[in-house]
Parts: structure tokens; sequence; C-alpha cells
């Protein structure tokens, strides 16, 4: 007979208690409540599958989903992305940001992205912010299914003609002593 959640945790709760008090128990005790503990931190409620598995690279999940990221371009590699020890080899391009500790697999679009922003050099590129977001439309073998965008980051508007001249324009000169003279109509 299966017993109850409720009487199991009891029965677990007075073992706890006769161990924590018995001083030849105590070390069997302590490590109860580590392996508990530890298992707690692996079980963590509330996460969802995509984040359950680790990437060497940088994938939506990582991003702020709202803003997305500005991040600093430190750097490129060539490097081999293929998933298993018996598949081919399989070279792309990654991307590395100061502010995260994996590279970003550049796809087609993305380096396309940063060439029209930058210019052809990637040297040119080494310091230059880009923001990386979440893009929900990108699709891959006909599905939509999301995944990271790049953009410049938004400037300040360029002022206009008006406001150049309204930046060059002085105020107009007053007598100091004229101070009192308003011509307020009462």
């Amino acid at each position: 007979m299966m017993e109850s959640g409720t009487q199991q945790q009891e029965e677990q709760q007075g073992l706890a208690e006769q161990w924590a008090n018995d001083p030849l128990m105590q070390d069997e005790y302590l490590s109860w409540q580590i392996s508990a503990f530890q298992h707690e931190q692996e079980h963590d409620m509330g996460q969802t599958f995509s984040s359950m598995s680790e990437s060497k690279y940088i994938k939506k999940e990582d991003l702020n989903q709202d803003t997305g990221n500005l991040v600093t371009i430190i750097g490129y590699n060539r490097v081999n992305v293929a998933q298993g020890e018996d598949e081919l080899p399989d070279y792309k391009m990654t991307v590395t940001f100061k502010e995260f500790p994996k590279p970003l697999v550049l796809n087609a679009t993305n380096r396309a992205l940063l060439q029209r922003t930058f210019g052809d050099d990637t040297d040119m590129t080494i310091g230059k912010s880009i923001v990386i977001y979440v893009d929900e439309n990108v699709s891959y073998a006909g599905k939509i299914i999301g995944g990271i965008r790049m953009r410049a980051p938004k400037q300040k508007a360029k002022p206009t003609l008006a406001d150049r001249a309204m930046a060059h324009a002085r105020p107009p000169e007053r007598d100091p002593g004229d101070d009192m003279n308003d011509d307020i109509p009462f």
C-alpha cells in the first residue's frame, strides 16, 4: 500500500528531527540536507524547456525579450558548429560581444545587416555597438520560429534647419533700466 504524500512528508520530518538531535547522525543529517538542497536547485520550477538546453552560442532566450541588448563587438571567429562527433564539420562565422560570454552564430541576414551598418571590413566593426534582439517573425525551413536579428542603435534625431537657426538666434536686446516699464494693459 502506498503512503500518502502528507504521511510520507511527516515521516521524513520525524527522521530529520531525530538525526538532527543525535550526535552520531549529525553528519548523515547534514549530508541529507545538502543533497535535498541540491535536488531543489537542479529541479527548479518555472523553467522552460528551451532554457534547459545549454548552448555554446547565444540563443534568443538569452536576450532581453522586450528591448533587446545593446552589445559591443569584440571579435569574429570561424567555428565548427556540427553537433555530433560523427557529423561532418559545419563551419560558420561567429561574432563575440563584450556583454556575453558566448558568441552568436552569424547567419546570412545578420552578416548582411552588419555589412550594411558598418561596411565590408570586419576590423572596422571592433568596438562598435549594435542591438541584438528577438524577432518573432524569423522563419526556418518554412516555419516561423523566431530568432535573433541585429540593428544599429537608435540615434537622436539630427537637428532640423529651424532647430539650428534657433540655436544661433539671439534674444532681443533690452535696456537694463527698462525692467519696470512692461506696458501691460489692465
